[in-house]
């Protein structure tokens, strides 16, 4: 009984599906010397290798690599990461302003954002729903009467308003804003 028991994991020893004990049972009455069983998971294995090239290639679908990537990002609900290749800049409806996100933090209705103003663009006039945070990576930005150049940074109170900002050369600024800003 123990024999025909063994013929029949060997099946599944072969297939790698047997685990814990039935996989140790297996192993060691193979270690023990049967001839039978022995060639019977040889057989089989030479089978299920050969199963593996039965089938033809299929290359998986390009919307699977971004599903994977999302997949493994919300793995990690507690660090978000953005490569630079990642996330590509869209733009905001302002010509010469594009937006590339960051984070996106819908319990406080925020968001962590690069723009990219072009020479000569202009951000419209806005107001503020909660703190605004914006420090300049490179190039120059004005609103106003103030000006502001690489490594400067601002933070404007909730419900206070930003006039139109211009850029003459183009800047890079890294924003940190409500979802909700009121554009005038």
């Amino acid at each position: 009984m123990v024999h025909e028991q063994m013929r029949e994991w060997a099946v599944l020893y072969a297939l790698g599906s047997l685990q814990g004990d039935e996989a140790a049972a297996v192993k060691s009455h193979l270690a023990g010397g049967c001839r039978e069983c022995a060639e019977e998971v040889r057989s089989l294995r030479g089978t299920v290798e050969s199963l593996a090239f039965a089938v033809p290639e299929v290359a998986p679908p390009e919307s699977l690599r971004a599903s994977v990537l999302e997949s493994a990002r919300r793995a990690r609900p507690d660090l978000t990461v953005v490569r630079a290749e990642e996330e590509e800049w869209v733009s905001t409806g302002f010509d010469g302003v594009t937006m590339k996100r960051l984070y996106h933090d819908r319990a406080n209705k925020s968001m962590t954002v690069l723009i990219r103003m072009e020479p000569g663009s202009v951000y419209p006039s806005h107001r503020h729903a909660s703190v605004e945070q914006c420090f300049v990576v490179e190039g120059d930005l004005q609103f106003g009467e103030r000006e502001f150049a690489a490594g400067d940074y601002m933070a404007a109170a909730m419900s206070s308003i930003h006039e139109p900002s211009t850029t003459r050369g183009g800047c890079l600024l890294l924003i940190v804003s409500s979802t909700h800003n009121e554009f005038l």
